[in-house]
């Protein structure tokens, strides 16, 4: 018998209280820093690291843990209050945190990138992010 080593990627979320949904946020060592944001169906109003708790119009969204150091997790809170409609949970590259200027390879998804969705059961679809060619907006 061959020993191999084994890694194993894990994640801890909360409890996912009922008729509420969790938004997580991972990725790997690089970009240092990813931001999930919430943006309204209107795309007036936005949940995001300097806005983590908005305003009525996004009632009970909140953004719980904010993570800025490479690995994440993110994660957004859709509470049992908040407005019945449609959303887009964006990712956003955010900056390096070591200086290093945003460039083509700094600055965009290096591939891996998932956003987890869970519900009061349990992880209900993961959303694999894209390797973007260029400067990532959202």
């Amino acid at each position: 018998v061959q020993s191999t080593d084994v890694t194993l990627s894990t994640t801890m979320v909360p409890i996912v209280p009922p008729d509420s949904l969790r938004a997580v946020l991972l990725w790997g060592e690089r970009p240092d820093d990813l931001d999930l944001w919430v943006v309204s169906a209107s795309a007036e109003d936005t949940v995001y690291w300097q806005r983590p708790d908005l305003d009525p119009t996004l009632d009970d969204i909140k953004l719980d843990t904010d993570a800025t150091t490479g690995f994440g997790p993110e994660s957004m809170l859709f509470g049992p209050d908040a407005t019945e409609g449609l959303y887009q949970v964006v990712v956003n590259v955010y900056q390096q945190l070591d200086g290093e200027d945003c460039d083509i390879v700094a600055c965009s998804f290096l591939g891996g990138e998932t956003v987890e969705f869970y519900d009061s059961s349990g992880l209900i679809t993961t959303s694999l992010m894209p390797t973007v060619a260029g400067p990532a907006g959202s």
